[in-house]
């Protein structure tokens, strides 16, 4: 009898110590495997630019107690079977996840997810890493499972989805002016390079602003610039020359030349623009004759470019030669000004009088 009283209060002890444990949780966790939750992606294909990153969001239909893996495998086109993600295509096109294999114990190469404990949602972001080669749009298919399916389940056991990567032009635009020329000097060849011939060039927004941080102003021949296209608004945009010094070329009894700018650029990574391509100044010249403007009173347009996005929120730049226009009247004078004095002056080759 005192037996049978002891192991109705034992249970008793240990059945109240179960119910404190549940009621100290808030969280409706899983409880058995009979009521595993199920595991669900927010969407079976994605789209991102080469250089971008699209997050990927996991739903659980309840909370788990413990960490659940997920492993992606990146499958073949044709066969439809693992491939080796660390290889060529995929080698270096994107970031996932970790990166697991064969001596991680997770048999084929792939990428695991890891969902904490305790949560119904988990985004991860899938990165595209930018190159500059033209491979151009790319899909990456995965396949993928709970690796330890005791915690969840997917429907069907395994889920599908795919990433296409867009192909990307960089976010800068190499420029290079050109303004060289050949003349020749009472018997004596003389090239502008030669002699220090300074022109310096700068990018204008169409109210005729001066673009902070985009002047060629090295006194180096050629110039050249590194323009970030993706950290200007849309819209137009003119490129301007500015006679620096001229070396004293004019007065010299020469007969007048112009001196046509040529601009070169390129974007690396861009289908169209990778190979880069040049155009020359059609009209606005400078002129063996004009005189030195260090304080930029008369600047020069060369040409144009327009910065736009496509719909896929890429941006596009596209070059436009002189075309006969002018600069806006006055007001980019007023701008330019602005910057005057800002270049000490330099030694000089000059041509003997």
């Amino acid at each position: 009898m005192y037996k049978r009283i002891l192991n109705i209060g034992l249970g008793l002890l240990f059945g109240a110590a179960t119910l404190v444990s549940c009621t100290d949780d808030d969280i409706d966790y899983a409880s058995n495997i009979n009521s595993r939750p199920t595991l669900t992606v927010g969407a079976s294909s994605y789209t991102v630019n080469e250089g971008g990153t699209t997050p990927i969001t996991f739903t659980l239909s309840q909370a788990t107690a413990k960490p659940i893996k997920i492993k992606f495998e990146v499958l073949d086109d044709a066969t439809g079977q693992p491939v080796d993600a660390t290889t060529a295509p995929y080698y270096d096109a994107f970031t996932f996840g970790s990166e697991v294999g064969l001596s991680d114990g997770f048999g084929a190469n792939g990428y695991v997810v890891d969902i904490p404990a305790g949560v119904t949602t988990f985004t991860t972001d899938f990165a595209a890493i930018f190159t500059d080669e033209i491979e151009g749009d790319r899909v990456v298919k995965f396949r993928y499972y709970i690796e330890d399916n005791l915690g969840a389940i997917i429907e069907g056991g395994m889920g599908m989805l795919d990433v296409t990567i867009v192909n990307a032009g960089a976010s800068t635009v190499e420029f290079t002016f050109d303004w060289d020329k050949s003349f020749d000097f009472f018997g004596t060849p003389y090239t502008l390079y030669e002699i220090s011939y300074d022109v310096d060039f700068y990018i204008v927004t169409e109210a005729g602003d001066l673009v902070d941080n985009t002047d060629a102003a090295t006194g180096s021949a050629p110039e050249m610039m590194s323009l970030d296209i993706t950290a200007l608004p849309v819209g137009n945009y003119s490129i301007v020359a500015n006679l620096y010094d001229n070396a004293g070329l004019a007065g010299n009894g020469l007969d007048p030349f112009d001196i046509p700018v040529t601009v070169s650029y390129q974007r690396t990574g861009s289908a169209t623009l990778d190979a880069g391509g040049s155009f020359v100044q059609e009209s606005n010249f400078m002129n063996s004759e004009d005189p030195s403007d260090p304080d930029f009173e008369n600047p020069y347009f060369v040409g144009q470019f327009e910065l736009s996005d496509a719909a896929n929120g890429q941006r596009i730049i596209t070059f436009k030669n002189d075309a006969g226009g002018v600069i806006a009247s006055g007001k980019v004078k007023a701008a330019l000004k602005a910057i005057a004095g800002k270049k000490a002056p330099k030694a000089k080759l000059q041509i003997p009088n």
